[in-house]
């Protein structure tokens, strides 16, 4: 018997293996971008809450005067830190959180008893602007720092 060409069969196997081969690596790379998007969050997450905490942790250090008027909102030197909107922390009405999260709780406790020695305790929930399924919670403690110069 001469063959010339490929049969059907032949074209059908090489076409089931070809649709497999694709569908695993197809999988493989939709694993890859769904880890990669999950990974990108929790980055912002992180820096949003790194941003958050140095920026009141520092402020409260060397803070001359803390009030807090407000479970929301803290008063440094006159700097008012506060929850707008129920979604941003704010710093004299500029944002200190990004877009891509929404904060929902900013609640501020004093610790320490004291004027000189003031300790606060934040506590702060945020879930993600896009997906609300997305949540995390950190808790801030800060003490101001208390220096005296003696001569």
């Amino acid at each position: 018997m001469n063959r010339k060409g490929i049969s059907l069969i032949e074209i059908l196997l090489s076409m089931a293996l070809f649709a497999i081969i694709f569908l695993v690596a197809s999988s493989i790379m939709l694993g890859i971008v769904r880890s990669d998007a999950k990974s990108r969050r929790q980055e912002i997450f992180e820096q949003v809450k790194n941003d958050v905490q140095s920026e009141l942790v520092n402020s409260i250090k060397w803070a001359k005067e803390i009030n807090l008027d407000q479970p929301n909102e803290i008063n440094i030197d006159g700097i008012v830190i506060k929850l707008e909107g129920s979604q941003r922390i704010t710093r004299q009405g500029s944002p200190i959180t990004s877009d891509s999260v929404r904060i929902t709780k900013f609640q501020v406790k004093e610790l320490g008893p004291g004027v000189d020695n003031i300790s606060l305790k934040i506590d702060i929930d945020m879930e993600n602007a896009d997906n609300p399924t997305i949540k995390d919670t950190f808790v801030i403690v800060a003490t101001k720092r208390s220096t005296k110069i003696v001569e």
